[in-house]
Protein backbone atom coordinates (compact mmCIF):
# COMPACT_ATOMS: atom_id res chain seq x y z
CA UNK A 1 0.00 0.00 0.00
CA UNK A 2 3.24 2.73 0.23
CA UNK A 3 3.99 4.50 -2.64
CA UNK A 4 7.46 4.01 -4.26
CA UNK A 5 8.80 7.27 -2.50
CA UNK A 6 7.45 6.09 1.24
CA UNK A 7 9.51 2.71 0.26
CA UNK A 8 12.45 4.90 -0.77
CA UNK A 9 12.36 6.57 2.77
CA UNK A 10 11.65 3.06 4.46
CA UNK A 11 14.73 1.39 2.73
CA UNK A 12 16.84 4.54 4.05
CA UNK A 13 15.68 4.27 7.74
CA UNK A 14 15.14 0.68 8.04
CA UNK A 15 16.23 0.93 11.15
CA UNK A 16 12.99 2.86 12.66
CA UNK A 17 9.76 1.02 12.96
CA UNK A 18 6.87 2.28 10.52
CA UNK A 19 3.32 2.68 11.14
CA UNK A 20 0.86 3.61 8.46
CA UNK A 21 -2.73 4.89 9.32
CA UNK A 22 -5.86 5.81 6.75
CA UNK A 23 -7.76 9.10 8.44
CA UNK A 24 -10.57 7.06 8.12
CA UNK A 25 -8.31 4.31 10.17
CA UNK A 26 -7.37 7.27 13.02
CA UNK A 27 -11.25 8.16 12.68
CA UNK A 28 -12.64 5.02 14.01
CA UNK A 29 -12.75 4.03 17.86
CA UNK A 30 -11.04 1.26 19.06
CA UNK A 31 -12.94 -1.38 20.51
CA UNK A 32 -13.89 -0.97 24.67
CA UNK A 33 -11.85 -4.03 25.39
CA UNK A 34 -8.80 -3.23 23.43
CA UNK A 35 -5.99 -1.79 24.83
CA UNK A 36 -4.16 0.16 21.89
CA UNK A 37 -0.44 -0.57 21.12
CA UNK A 38 1.37 2.73 22.27
CA UNK A 39 4.53 3.23 19.21
CA UNK A 40 7.87 1.78 19.86
CA UNK A 41 10.51 4.13 20.80
CA UNK A 42 11.92 6.65 17.82
CA UNK A 43 8.94 4.86 15.35
CA UNK A 44 7.44 7.15 12.42
CA UNK A 45 4.03 7.17 12.18
CA UNK A 46 2.83 8.05 8.59
CA UNK A 47 -0.79 9.26 8.41
CA UNK A 48 -1.91 8.77 4.64
CA UNK A 49 -5.19 10.18 3.58
CA UNK A 50 -7.12 9.24 1.29
CA UNK A 51 -9.19 10.86 -1.45
CA UNK A 52 -12.72 11.30 -0.55
CA UNK A 53 -14.69 9.09 -3.33
CA UNK A 54 -17.90 11.68 -3.23
CA UNK A 55 -18.76 12.58 -6.66
CA UNK A 56 -20.27 15.81 -5.35
CA UNK A 57 -19.84 18.08 -1.94
CA UNK A 58 -22.27 19.51 -0.15
CA UNK A 59 -21.50 23.86 -0.06
CA UNK A 60 -19.69 23.26 3.12
CA UNK A 61 -17.29 20.86 1.91
CA UNK A 62 -16.52 22.69 -1.64
CA UNK A 63 -15.85 25.77 1.07
CA UNK A 64 -13.63 23.51 3.44
CA UNK A 65 -11.47 22.31 0.07
CA UNK A 66 -11.21 26.15 -1.31
CA UNK A 67 -10.24 28.00 1.78
CA UNK A 68 -7.90 25.16 3.62
CA UNK A 69 -7.09 22.75 0.42
CA UNK A 70 -7.23 19.44 3.35
CA UNK A 71 -9.34 16.50 2.83
CA UNK A 72 -9.32 16.12 6.30
CA UNK A 73 -10.77 19.35 6.94
CA UNK A 74 -13.44 18.98 3.90
CA UNK A 75 -14.45 15.34 6.22
CA UNK A 76 -15.24 17.20 9.18
CA UNK A 77 -17.76 18.97 7.01
CA UNK A 78 -19.42 15.84 5.55
CA UNK A 79 -22.86 14.72 5.51
CA UNK A 80 -24.98 13.30 8.06
CA UNK A 81 -23.88 15.62 10.85
CA UNK A 82 -21.22 18.07 9.63
CA UNK A 83 -19.66 20.26 12.04
CA UNK A 84 -20.70 24.31 11.93
CA UNK A 85 -19.09 25.70 9.66
CA UNK A 86 -19.23 29.81 11.17
CA UNK A 87 -17.87 28.24 14.49
CA UNK A 88 -14.99 26.33 12.87
CA UNK A 89 -13.92 30.05 10.88
CA UNK A 90 -14.24 31.94 13.74
CA UNK A 91 -11.83 30.23 15.96
CA UNK A 92 -8.65 29.58 14.27
CA UNK A 93 -7.22 27.23 17.50
CA UNK A 94 -9.91 24.84 15.56
CA UNK A 95 -8.25 24.85 12.43
CA UNK A 96 -6.48 21.23 11.15
CA UNK A 97 -4.06 23.02 9.06
CA UNK A 98 -3.79 27.01 7.60
CA UNK A 99 -5.87 29.03 6.25
CA UNK A 100 -5.04 29.49 2.03
CA UNK A 101 -7.58 31.01 0.40
CA UNK A 102 -11.06 33.32 1.43
CA UNK A 103 -14.25 31.87 2.14
CA UNK A 104 -15.47 34.79 -0.63
CA UNK A 105 -13.62 32.56 -3.67
CA UNK A 106 -16.78 30.06 -3.95
CA UNK A 107 -19.43 32.48 -3.97
CA UNK A 108 -17.63 34.28 -7.10
CA UNK A 109 -16.68 31.13 -8.78
CA UNK A 110 -20.38 30.47 -8.56
CA UNK A 111 -21.38 34.04 -10.18
CA UNK A 112 -18.70 33.89 -12.83
CA UNK A 113 -19.71 30.34 -14.00
CA UNK A 114 -16.43 28.63 -13.17
CA UNK A 115 -18.09 26.70 -10.63
CA UNK A 116 -21.56 24.75 -11.18
CA UNK A 117 -23.43 23.81 -8.60
CA UNK A 118 -26.64 21.35 -8.78
CA UNK A 119 -29.61 21.74 -6.14
CA UNK A 120 -33.01 21.34 -5.21
CA UNK A 121 -35.35 24.19 -6.16
CA UNK A 122 -37.96 24.92 -3.90
CA UNK A 123 -38.22 22.02 -0.96
CA UNK A 124 -35.99 19.24 -0.08
CA UNK A 125 -38.14 16.71 -2.08
CA UNK A 126 -37.57 18.13 -5.65
CA UNK A 127 -35.41 17.33 -8.63
CA UNK A 128 -31.66 18.00 -8.37
CA UNK A 129 -31.02 20.78 -11.51
CA UNK A 130 -28.05 23.01 -12.39
CA UNK A 131 -28.29 26.10 -10.39
CA UNK A 132 -27.43 28.65 -13.47
CA UNK A 133 -24.70 31.19 -12.88
CA UNK A 134 -27.35 34.13 -13.04
CA UNK A 135 -29.06 32.84 -10.33
CA UNK A 136 -26.06 33.42 -8.09
CA UNK A 137 -26.24 37.06 -8.79
CA UNK A 138 -28.70 37.57 -5.91
CA UNK A 139 -27.93 34.97 -3.75
CA UNK A 140 -25.52 35.10 -0.52
CA UNK A 141 -23.13 32.38 -0.08
CA UNK A 142 -22.99 31.11 3.32
CA UNK A 143 -22.29 27.51 4.12
CA UNK A 144 -23.91 25.07 4.52
CA UNK A 145 -26.58 27.25 2.07
CA UNK A 146 -27.30 30.58 0.15
CA UNK A 147 -30.15 32.69 0.55
CA UNK A 148 -31.71 36.23 -0.49
CA UNK A 149 -32.01 38.68 1.69
CA UNK A 150 -35.46 40.15 1.35
CA UNK A 151 -36.22 43.52 2.59
CA UNK A 152 -37.66 42.32 5.98
CA UNK A 153 -34.72 40.86 6.67
CA UNK A 154 -35.69 37.59 6.28
CA UNK A 155 -33.93 35.08 4.56
CA UNK A 156 -35.43 33.25 1.19
CA UNK A 157 -33.38 29.85 0.32
CA UNK A 158 -34.10 28.82 -2.54
CA UNK A 159 -32.24 26.01 -3.32
CA UNK A 160 -31.50 22.60 -0.74
CA UNK A 161 -29.21 20.09 -1.09
CA UNK A 162 -26.50 22.25 -2.59
CA UNK A 163 -23.54 20.36 -3.83
CA UNK A 164 -20.68 21.12 -6.70
CA UNK A 165 -18.73 18.61 -8.12
CA UNK A 166 -15.46 17.55 -6.08
CA UNK A 167 -13.57 17.02 -9.52
CA UNK A 168 -14.36 20.43 -10.87
CA UNK A 169 -13.60 22.22 -7.33
CA UNK A 170 -10.42 20.15 -7.20
CA UNK A 171 -9.09 21.09 -10.68
CA UNK A 172 -9.57 25.10 -9.65
CA UNK A 173 -8.35 24.51 -6.76
CA UNK A 174 -5.06 22.22 -6.71
CA UNK A 175 -3.83 20.52 -3.74
CA UNK A 176 -1.52 22.63 -1.73
CA UNK A 177 1.05 19.75 -2.06
CA UNK A 178 -0.02 19.77 -5.89
CA UNK A 179 0.96 23.47 -6.38
CA UNK A 180 4.05 23.17 -4.06
CA UNK A 181 5.79 20.49 -6.24
CA UNK A 182 4.95 22.29 -9.47
CA UNK A 183 6.41 25.15 -8.10
CA UNK A 184 9.76 23.28 -6.42
CA UNK A 185 9.87 22.30 -9.96
CA UNK A 186 9.97 24.99 -11.72
CA UNK A 187 13.05 27.11 -13.11
CA UNK A 188 13.38 30.50 -13.40
CA UNK A 189 15.31 31.95 -15.83
CA UNK A 190 16.81 36.15 -15.84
Amino acid sequence: MFDETTQAHRKMRSDVPIKAFSFCELRKRPPADSVPEPPQKGAIIIQITMTQNTPHWNLTETAAWIVFRNLSVVTRFSDPAPENWQAYMMYESMWLCPKVAEPSELGDALRSGRLSALGRSGDTGSKMMTIQAIEWETLIVSPPSAYRLLPDNTKDVPWHDIRASSADVQKLWRGTSETTSENAGAIIHH
